[in-house]
């Protein structure tokens, strides 16, 4: 179980806090109206907003976005980059999750209004980036190649999402890019894998 009855993880941590539902109920009307055409839960949007930049709604200073674009805005230095820095309208929030909703789906085709659970293990590994460490620390974890393929090995994926991935209980730790091309190692992360984040906001998969 990766994420219980009353939304808490394994262990019973608390996913999201009470102000980070709000933020998310705040704009879930945002989430909806980007994903309505694409055909995929709004949960996963609201995964990435919460994973990428905590729920802001403001451009950050690597003008990537909110939804952090690195490959769409070449890094923030190409013309589709979101500048100013700093707050943005609601409308340029909706016109930002519309083009990261877009992006998704052709990243990950397979996804739909009830995605397998693999697709959307997946789609989250793919988005942030298909680490060849990530890979190898699942198969070090003991996943088959299968699994390492759809992020099992990945803290931005599974994160806090059972005892063999947390490392905030002092049993583990995480080889994991903590920024653009910059890997540490023995890192304890504390966030929740996104592929947890989108169980405990209600996203549905075949399972």
């Amino acid at each position: 179980v990766v994420v219980t009855a009353d939304f808490k993880n394994y262990a019973g941590d608390e996913i999201l806090s009470q102000a980070e539902r709000d933020t998310i109920s705040k704009y879930k009307h945002i989430y909806e109206e980007a994903t309505k055409t694409q055909g995929f839960p709004w949960q996963i949007l609201a995964t990435l907003h919460y994973r990428e930049y905590s729920l802001k709604v403001s451009n950050p200073s690597n003008l990537q976005g909110i939804y952090q674009l690195y490959s769409y805005t070449q890094g923030g230095k190409n013309s589709n980059a979101f500048s100013p820095a700093g707050p943005v309208s609601e409308e340029e929030f909706l016109r930002q999750s519309k083009i990261a909703a877009e992006i998704v789906k052709q990243k990950e085709p397979e996804l739909t209004e009830r995605p397998d659970a693999k697709v959307v293990k997946r789609f989250f590994f793919k988005y942030n980036g298909t680490a060849k460490a990530y890979i190898n620390q699942a198969l070090d974890m003991g996943f088959t190649k299968e699994q390492a393929d759809i992020g099992e090995g990945s803290p931005y994926v599974m994160s806090r999402a059972d005892a063999k991935r947390d490392s905030t209980k002092g049993g583990m730790s995480w080889t994991m890019y903590t920024g653009d091309h910059s890997k540490t190692s023995g890192h304890n992360e504390t966030n929740f894998g996104a592929y947890v984040v989108y169980l405990a906001l209600g996203g549905l998969t075949d399972g």
